[in-house]
């Protein structure tokens, strides 16, 4: 029987890969008026939402495997980080505001502490029983 954790985490990594994909394909038309560097932009945005996506994958099958309180909470660090950065750096794209220059960092500094946290749960998890 498949866990409700691996499910949410299957889920959002077809999620995540899935708007990646969604963004690439819309990206191709709607970025033919905007300068070189937010082109590139948007392309580091839509390679971290397929690389986290292509992780949280992986990480589903750990789940049946292995039990850890640190590992919960450094998946929900890794999505949110995620969510806040790659969605702020296409929103800068498209929006000429500069309330979101510093909200970038801030969703880039979650996704490395979820990261890290992630790294350290490696030694403090448990066999699932």
């Amino acid at each position: 029987m498949i866990s409700m954790k691996t499910r949410t985490l299957w889920a959002l990594g077809a999620l995540m890969a899935l708007a990646a994909i969604i963004a690439e394909a819309m990206g191709t038309h709607a970025l033919q008026d905007i300068p070189e560097q937010g082109k590139a932009n948007f392309r580091i945005a839509t390679l971290f939402l397929l690389f986290h996506g292509a992780a949280f994958l992986g990480i589903a099958g750990l789940f049946r495997h292995y039990k850890s309180l640190l590992m919960d909470i450094s998946l929900i660090a890794i999505a949110l980080g995620e969510l806040i950065f790659s969605a702020t750096v296409i929103i800068k794209i498209f929006v000429e505001d500069p309330w979101w220059g510093p909200v970038t960092p801030i969703g880039g500094g979650i996704l490395m502490v979820g990261w890290l946290l992630f790294l350290v749960s490696a030694f403090v998890s448990e066999e699932k029983g």
